[in-house]
């Protein structure tokens, strides 16, 4: 695959190739010479790529997200576990999206010394 010079192509390209990978694996159409580790591989040179560019920059915590939430549904694919492997890459995709958009990662939850989870609400000005 031919990788885009700019840095939003690259993006995108990147967004559309997940999206190619959701929609075939872990069969893809023998035509396009992919398999699975072929597949991964290149998302992870492109998320590689955009790790240094984004490097310090404050929504970079969606891209962390997509890229853990890949490497799970890799790890769950080669494990024969296809569904849960289609539910962490729809994840991932769904925070790389969050990323593209520029969303900044807000916390829901607070958990005391003790352990204890405790929901923020909004109604309550927390």
């Amino acid at each position: 695959m031919i990788r885009p010079n700019s840095l939003k192509a690259r993006t995108q390209a990147l967004s559309d190739f997940f999206r190619y990978v959701f929609a075939y694996a872990p069969e893809f159409p023998a035509e396009d010479e992919m398999d699975l580790l072929k597949s991964f591989e290149q998302i992870k040179t492109d998320f590689d790529y955009l790790f240094r560019q984004f490097k310090g920059r404050e929504n970079v915590q969606f891209l962390n997200l997509a890229y853990n939430e890949t490497e799970e549904a890799y790890q769950l694919y080669f494990s024969g576990q296809d569904k849960g492997a289609r539910k962490r890459l729809r994840s991932a995709i769904d925070h790389f999206d969050s990323f593209i958009k520029g969303k900044k990662a807000t916390a829901r939850f607070a958990i005391d010394p003790e352990g204890n989870v405790g929901e923020f609400s909004k109604n309550k000005g927390n």
